[in-house]
């Protein structure tokens, strides 16, 4: 175990400063250097998350730094839990083979590696999902009538707990007790850093009062339904906050939910290599379906737990994909709730004991080299992939930028990961406004003509050069901009870095200046990247 927690760590280590960080890292890192008492605020208006992930990295980084590095080790860091609790999931569920393939797995996932590398909540949310797995797995195992204990009234025989011994009865009790504890303040934790730990809560209670109802137990029904009430009690101050980022969510325009079937085939690709695109196909939906399915085949029917994972493989998939129609947004990444159940399974398919036939050996090695292939495919496909190139962006700007040259941005997405890396005196004009905490990426996001009549002329007076900065601007009105700026004046910069578009105007008076015209790029665009 220790070696693969080796193994994962360096995985989320290598090059994790390559790239700079992307719109949402920055926006991230931005609400975490707030002041504490302001973070959650922040988080209200800028992310459709709660804040709990916000308020750890305000700590972190008063501990380690703002640096892309410092902060994103926060993430890669969580690896270190994140392999021992696999494990313990592998091991209840299958015995110590099953327990060490899906540690093995849990460390080398393309998936949990690039969000191991991202200042995100997903490497967070990971570690509590997983613990409030194996809490509500140790809460189902000790109430459940087929627990299995030596008794020396039965001839070293192993009875169930209805057979046990009063002090032994007490025992499990007590498990049964410390088990659902852990699993509310978990599922809480977990609530609180992602709005996708409610589909693995709601899995946890539906197989909990399933298994309550089918041994007839009032007394489990009540403290499995009393459990899950009690982590809404607790989240219940955020509903109010939680209302106002879905109705957000659900006003984009260019966001849309997605079929059943491109979720489950997306999700097939992520879970098994991160969305390489050979992965993303009938062909990782295939390999998934029969590794989940041959693992379910491997492992005891009469065991909730298993009845657990089978739940959490499908039924958060396909909450995800029937709410992303009401709420115009389906993140795969949020899935990280449910990728536990995934290993288990996909390790169960390749090392539980049970056998199911003469073909069993070949079976279980088809998958192990069709799951290696995928993990493979996934962290090569990983390291080919580039973030928006913020770095460069504010280079180009600072290169050639005069004190007094207004910088223009479009619906805020630029001005965050910009300033982060630039923090030039430059004037600052957002549109249709500029950017506030107090209303954050709330406010109206969609620019008209009359926004730019309205602040793109002040801004020029007097002005020679101006700059576009650009990003995740479309359909939301950035062409208004540009064509003002290209009626102004002339680009004599316009680069495309990953994502983040680059303009420098000149006016056409700046132009006639020969001292100014003599200043000014005369490489092509493509000699300007």
């Amino acid at each position: 175990m220790a070696l693969f927690t080796l193994v994962g760590l360096a995985l989320r280590l290598h090059d994790i400063g390559r790239e700079s960080f992307w719109l949402d890292e920055a926006g991230r890192a931005a609400i975490a250097a707030l002041p504490l008492r302001d973070i959650p605020a922040a988080v209200g208006v800028v992310e459709l998350s709660p804040p709990l992930y916000h308020l750890l990295l305000h700590f972190w980084m008063r501990l380690v730094g703002d640096g892309d590095v410092p902060i994103r080790l926060f993430s890669a860091l969580l690896v270190i839990p994140t392999v021992p609790l696999a494990w313990s999931i592998g091991t209840a569920l299958g015995g110590r083979w099953m327990g060490a393939v899906t540690a093995l797995l849990s460390a080398v996932s393309p998936f949990a590696v690039r969000y191991g590398q991202e200042a995100a909540m997903y490497a967070l949310l990971l570690v509590l999902s997983l613990a409030a797995t194996r809490s509500a797995i140790a809460a189902l195992v000790t109430s459940a009538a087929q627990i299995q204990i030596p008794s020396p009234h039965h001839g070293g025989e192993r009875v169930g707990v209805r057979g046990a011994p009063s002090s032994e009865a007490a025992l499990l009790r007590k498990q049964r007790t410390m088990g659902l504890a852990a699993y509310v303040v978990l599922g809480t934790l977990a609530l609180y850093t992602h709005y996708y730990a409610v589909f693995l809560l709601a899995a946890v209670a539906s197989v909990g009062i399933a298994r309550a109802l089918s041994q007839r137990s009032r007394h489990g029904l009540i403290l499995w339904v009393a459990a899950h009430v009690l982590i809404g009690l607790f989240f219940l101050p955020w509903v109010g906050v939680m209302g106002r980022q879905a109705a957000l969510a659900a006003s984009v325009p260019d966001w849309s939910g997605v079929s059943l079937g491109r979720a489950i085939t997306v999700w097939s690709g992520v879970a098994l290599a991160d969305g390489s695109p050979g992965w993303v196909s009938l062909g990782g939906v295939a390999l998934l379906s029969a590794g989940s399915a041959l693992g379910l085949a491997r492992l005891p029917w009469r065991s909730p737990s298993v009845w657990l994972m089978a739940v959490l493989v499908v039924g958060p998939l396909l909450a995800a994909a029937l709410s992303s129609v009401a709420l115009n947004s389906f993140r795969e990444r949020g899935l990280m709730v449910a990728i536990g159940a995934v290993w288990a399974l996909l390790a169960a398919s390749i090392a539980a004991q049970r056998s199911l036939g003469r073909w069993d050996a070949l079976a279980r090695g088809i998958l192990a080299i069709a799951v290696a292939t995928a993990t493979f495919s996934g962290l090569s496909w990983h390291g080919l992939l580039h973030k928006e190139d913020w770095r460069s962006a504010a280079r180009n700007v600072a290169a050639s930028a005069a004190p007094d040259d207004p910088i223009f941005f479009v619906h805020f997405a630029s001005q965050l990961p910009f300033d982060r890396y630039y923090s030039g005196p430059q004037p600052r004009v957002g549109l249709p406004a500029s950017f506030g905490w107090e209303d954050g990426y709330t406010a109206r996001f969609l620019v008209t003509a009359d926004d730019v009549e309205r602040r793109v002329p002040p801004a020029l007076v007097g002005k020679t050069h101006a700059w576009i900065v650009l990003s995740h601007d479309r359909g939301r009105g950035s062409d208004y901009l540009v064509a003002a700026l290209d009626r102004w004046g002339t680009r004599v910069i316009d680069n495309d870095l990953d994502d983040v578009r680059v303009i420098r105007y000149a006016s056409r008076t700046a132009l006639q200046d020969p001292s100014v015209s003599e200043a000014l790029p005369t490489r092509p665009r493509s000699e300007q990247q």
